[in-house]
Protein backbone atom coordinates (compact mmCIF):
# COMPACT_ATOMS: atom_id res chain seq x y z
CA UNK A 1 0.00 0.00 0.00
CA UNK A 2 3.05 2.73 1.05
CA UNK A 3 4.47 1.63 -2.35
CA UNK A 4 2.12 2.25 -4.23
CA UNK A 5 1.20 5.65 -2.65
CA UNK A 6 4.62 6.59 -2.99
CA UNK A 7 4.28 5.50 -6.80
CA UNK A 8 1.33 7.59 -7.49
CA UNK A 9 3.01 10.61 -5.39
CA UNK A 10 6.05 10.67 -7.84
CA UNK A 11 4.19 10.38 -10.96
CA UNK A 12 2.23 13.39 -9.82
CA UNK A 13 5.49 15.34 -9.04
CA UNK A 14 6.98 13.97 -12.48
CA UNK A 15 3.70 15.84 -14.37
CA UNK A 16 4.07 18.86 -12.50
CA UNK A 17 7.92 19.09 -13.24
CA UNK A 18 7.25 18.81 -16.94
CA UNK A 19 3.99 21.06 -16.73
CA UNK A 20 6.72 23.80 -14.84
CA UNK A 21 9.53 22.45 -17.00
CA UNK A 22 7.63 23.67 -20.27
CA UNK A 23 6.19 27.26 -18.39
CA UNK A 24 7.96 30.00 -20.78
CA UNK A 25 8.25 33.33 -18.73
CA UNK A 26 9.55 36.15 -20.18
CA UNK A 27 10.23 39.10 -18.09
CA UNK A 28 10.32 42.94 -19.16
CA UNK A 29 10.45 46.57 -17.66
CA UNK A 30 8.03 48.95 -18.34
CA UNK A 31 7.03 52.71 -17.59
CA UNK A 32 3.55 53.81 -18.09
CA UNK A 33 2.74 58.00 -18.17
CA UNK A 34 -1.44 58.54 -17.61
CA UNK A 35 -3.72 61.45 -17.36
CA UNK A 36 -6.77 60.99 -15.68
CA UNK A 37 -9.32 63.43 -15.56
CA UNK A 38 -12.27 63.40 -13.44
CA UNK A 39 -15.62 65.72 -14.78
CA UNK A 40 -18.00 66.09 -12.14
CA UNK A 41 -20.97 67.26 -14.16
CA UNK A 42 -23.75 67.08 -11.66
CA UNK A 43 -24.15 65.08 -8.36
CA UNK A 44 -25.45 61.98 -10.43
CA UNK A 45 -22.90 62.41 -13.00
CA UNK A 46 -19.36 61.78 -13.98
CA UNK A 47 -17.39 61.55 -16.80
CA UNK A 48 -13.81 60.22 -16.97
CA UNK A 49 -11.10 60.55 -19.30
CA UNK A 50 -7.86 58.58 -19.40
CA UNK A 51 -4.81 58.84 -21.62
CA UNK A 52 -2.00 56.44 -21.49
CA UNK A 53 1.57 55.81 -22.75
CA UNK A 54 3.11 52.37 -22.09
CA UNK A 55 6.86 52.10 -23.12
CA UNK A 56 9.72 49.97 -22.26
CA UNK A 57 12.50 51.03 -20.34
CA UNK A 58 14.85 49.35 -22.85
CA UNK A 59 15.30 51.65 -25.82
CA UNK A 60 11.90 53.71 -24.73
CA UNK A 61 10.33 51.84 -27.60
CA UNK A 62 6.69 52.10 -27.24
CA UNK A 63 4.07 49.16 -26.28
CA UNK A 64 0.71 50.12 -26.11
CA UNK A 65 -1.35 53.30 -26.10
CA UNK A 66 -4.60 54.06 -24.48
CA UNK A 67 -5.92 56.69 -26.62
CA UNK A 68 -8.46 57.37 -24.75
CA UNK A 69 -10.71 55.20 -22.57
CA UNK A 70 -14.20 57.31 -22.02
CA UNK A 71 -16.11 56.44 -18.93
CA UNK A 72 -20.21 57.59 -17.68
CA UNK A 73 -21.00 56.90 -14.40
CA UNK A 74 -24.18 57.35 -12.55
CA UNK A 75 -24.84 57.72 -8.93
CA UNK A 76 -27.27 54.87 -7.60
CA UNK A 77 -26.68 55.56 -4.06
CA UNK A 78 -25.33 53.49 -0.94
CA UNK A 79 -22.07 53.48 -2.51
CA UNK A 80 -22.60 51.92 -5.50
CA UNK A 81 -22.17 53.41 -9.11
CA UNK A 82 -23.09 51.92 -12.28
CA UNK A 83 -20.91 53.24 -15.60
CA UNK A 84 -20.67 52.35 -19.18
CA UNK A 85 -17.92 53.64 -21.79
CA UNK A 86 -14.95 53.06 -24.64
CA UNK A 87 -11.79 52.68 -24.93
CA UNK A 88 -9.45 52.69 -28.55
CA UNK A 89 -6.49 51.07 -27.75
CA UNK A 90 -3.04 50.54 -29.71
CA UNK A 91 -0.76 47.47 -29.25
CA UNK A 92 2.90 47.96 -31.26
CA UNK A 93 4.11 44.68 -32.14
CA UNK A 94 6.05 42.36 -31.50
CA UNK A 95 6.12 42.51 -28.06
CA UNK A 96 10.03 42.34 -27.62
CA UNK A 97 11.92 46.06 -26.68
CA UNK A 98 15.00 44.43 -28.45
CA UNK A 99 13.14 44.11 -32.01
CA UNK A 100 11.91 47.41 -34.38
CA UNK A 101 7.95 47.85 -34.31
CA UNK A 102 6.61 46.59 -37.09
CA UNK A 103 2.46 46.98 -37.32
CA UNK A 104 0.86 48.64 -34.68
CA UNK A 105 -3.12 46.89 -33.83
CA UNK A 106 -6.20 48.50 -33.27
CA UNK A 107 -8.66 47.41 -30.58
CA UNK A 108 -11.89 48.77 -30.02
CA UNK A 109 -13.30 47.65 -26.52
CA UNK A 110 -16.54 49.09 -24.99
CA UNK A 111 -17.09 48.51 -21.52
CA UNK A 112 -19.84 48.40 -18.84
CA UNK A 113 -19.18 48.21 -15.04
CA UNK A 114 -19.92 48.45 -11.88
CA UNK A 115 -18.68 49.84 -8.66
CA UNK A 116 -18.89 49.83 -4.67
CA UNK A 117 -16.85 51.95 -2.62
CA UNK A 118 -17.16 51.08 1.28
CA UNK A 119 -15.66 52.93 4.11
CA UNK A 120 -13.90 51.52 7.47
CA UNK A 121 -12.86 54.54 9.45
CA UNK A 122 -10.26 56.23 7.25
CA UNK A 123 -9.96 53.28 5.31
CA UNK A 124 -11.59 53.22 1.49
CA UNK A 125 -12.23 49.83 -0.06
CA UNK A 126 -13.14 50.57 -3.88
CA UNK A 127 -14.41 47.18 -5.57
CA UNK A 128 -14.91 47.06 -9.62
CA UNK A 129 -16.84 44.64 -11.88
CA UNK A 130 -16.59 45.31 -15.68
CA UNK A 131 -17.31 43.25 -18.40
CA UNK A 132 -15.21 44.35 -21.72
CA UNK A 133 -16.12 43.51 -25.19
CA UNK A 134 -12.90 43.34 -27.50
CA UNK A 135 -12.70 43.68 -31.10
CA UNK A 136 -8.92 43.05 -32.06
CA UNK A 137 -7.75 44.18 -36.10
CA UNK A 138 -6.11 41.24 -37.62
CA UNK A 139 -2.61 41.19 -38.91
CA UNK A 140 -0.21 39.35 -40.56
CA UNK A 141 3.75 39.68 -39.84
CA UNK A 142 4.15 43.41 -40.07
CA UNK A 143 0.55 44.30 -42.33
CA UNK A 144 -3.13 44.78 -41.13
CA UNK A 145 -5.45 42.30 -42.44
CA UNK A 146 -9.09 43.01 -42.64
CA UNK A 147 -11.37 42.09 -40.04
CA UNK A 148 -11.45 41.68 -36.46
CA UNK A 149 -11.52 38.84 -34.20
CA UNK A 150 -13.44 39.10 -30.82
CA UNK A 151 -14.22 38.21 -27.31
CA UNK A 152 -14.96 39.29 -23.97
CA UNK A 153 -12.91 39.94 -20.80
CA UNK A 154 -14.14 40.04 -17.44
CA UNK A 155 -12.28 42.24 -14.78
CA UNK A 156 -12.86 42.47 -11.39
CA UNK A 157 -10.66 44.65 -8.82
CA UNK A 158 -10.03 45.30 -5.25
CA UNK A 159 -8.33 48.85 -3.96
CA UNK A 160 -7.48 49.74 -0.71
CA UNK A 161 -6.34 53.28 -0.04
CA UNK A 162 -5.58 55.06 3.49
CA UNK A 163 -4.49 58.47 3.85
CA UNK A 164 -0.88 58.68 5.72
CA UNK A 165 -1.32 62.64 5.75
CA UNK A 166 -4.78 63.21 6.64
CA UNK A 167 -6.27 66.68 5.83
CA UNK A 168 -9.57 67.98 5.52
CA UNK A 169 -9.07 69.45 2.20
CA UNK A 170 -7.69 67.72 -1.02
CA UNK A 171 -4.37 70.03 -0.87
CA UNK A 172 -1.41 68.14 1.45
CA UNK A 173 -2.97 64.90 1.38
CA UNK A 174 -1.17 61.69 1.22
CA UNK A 175 -2.40 58.60 0.26
CA UNK A 176 -1.22 55.27 -0.25
CA UNK A 177 -3.36 52.56 -2.30
CA UNK A 178 -3.02 48.70 -2.92
CA UNK A 179 -5.07 47.13 -5.28
CA UNK A 180 -5.27 44.01 -7.02
CA UNK A 181 -7.10 43.27 -10.38
CA UNK A 182 -7.75 40.05 -11.94
CA UNK A 183 -8.69 39.39 -15.96
CA UNK A 184 -10.60 36.37 -17.56
CA UNK A 185 -10.86 36.18 -20.83
CA UNK A 186 -14.01 34.04 -22.51
CA UNK A 187 -15.33 33.62 -25.89
CA UNK A 188 -15.28 31.16 -28.83
CA UNK A 189 -12.07 32.19 -29.34
CA UNK A 190 -10.35 31.59 -26.07
CA UNK A 191 -8.92 28.37 -25.96
CA UNK A 192 -5.77 28.23 -23.65
CA UNK A 193 -5.41 31.20 -22.12
CA UNK A 194 -9.24 31.73 -20.06
CA UNK A 195 -7.03 33.45 -17.25
CA UNK A 196 -5.59 36.56 -19.00
CA UNK A 197 -3.70 38.89 -16.21
CA UNK A 198 -3.45 39.65 -12.70
CA UNK A 199 -1.72 42.80 -11.62
CA UNK A 200 -0.72 43.66 -8.33
CA UNK A 201 -0.07 47.64 -7.71
CA UNK A 202 1.17 49.69 -5.09
CA UNK A 203 1.36 53.73 -5.17
CA UNK A 204 1.83 56.54 -3.09
CA UNK A 205 -1.10 60.09 -4.26
CA UNK A 206 -0.66 63.36 -3.35
CA UNK A 207 -2.95 66.16 -3.70
CA UNK A 208 -0.84 69.17 -4.94
CA UNK A 209 -4.37 71.41 -4.88
CA UNK A 210 -8.01 70.73 -4.94
CA UNK A 211 -8.13 69.75 -8.21
CA UNK A 212 -4.59 67.98 -8.81
CA UNK A 213 -3.00 64.81 -7.79
CA UNK A 214 0.20 63.44 -8.54
CA UNK A 215 0.37 59.28 -7.77
CA UNK A 216 3.50 57.32 -8.51
CA UNK A 217 3.52 53.60 -8.69
CA UNK A 218 4.41 50.10 -8.84
CA UNK A 219 2.62 47.64 -10.71
CA UNK A 220 3.33 43.94 -11.51
CA UNK A 221 1.43 42.69 -14.29
CA UNK A 222 1.73 38.88 -15.08
CA UNK A 223 -0.18 37.68 -18.29
CA UNK A 224 -0.93 34.60 -19.97
CA UNK A 225 -0.57 34.37 -23.68
CA UNK A 226 -3.14 32.64 -26.05
CA UNK A 227 -0.86 29.64 -26.23
CA UNK A 228 -1.23 29.05 -22.78
CA UNK A 229 2.25 28.07 -21.71
CA UNK A 230 3.92 31.33 -22.11
CA UNK A 231 3.62 34.18 -20.01
CA UNK A 232 4.63 38.27 -19.26
CA UNK A 233 5.74 39.14 -15.78
CA UNK A 234 6.40 43.14 -16.21
CA UNK A 235 7.52 45.03 -13.61
CA UNK A 236 5.83 48.72 -14.75
CA UNK A 237 6.69 52.39 -12.69
CA UNK A 238 3.26 54.30 -13.36
CA UNK A 239 3.15 58.28 -12.94
CA UNK A 240 -0.50 59.20 -13.00
CA UNK A 241 -1.80 63.21 -13.24
CA UNK A 242 -5.15 63.05 -11.59
CA UNK A 243 -7.44 66.28 -12.85
CA UNK A 244 -10.71 66.92 -11.30
CA UNK A 245 -13.11 69.83 -12.54
CA UNK A 246 -16.81 70.37 -11.12
CA UNK A 247 -19.16 72.19 -13.66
Amino acid sequence: MKSRIYYILSVQIFISSIGYAQKQITHQQLYWIRYYGQYVLSPNWTATLEVEDRRYFQHNRQLYWVLPRINVLYNLGSGWQAAAGFTYYLTTNPADPEKSASVTVPELRPHQELDYRQNISTLTIDHRYRLEERWIHHYAGSKLTPGYSFNFRFRYQLQLSYPIINKSKPAGRLTAKLADEILLNFGRQIVYNAFDQNRIYAGLNYGISPNVQLELGYLNWFQQRSSGNQYYNRDNIRLTFYHRLKF
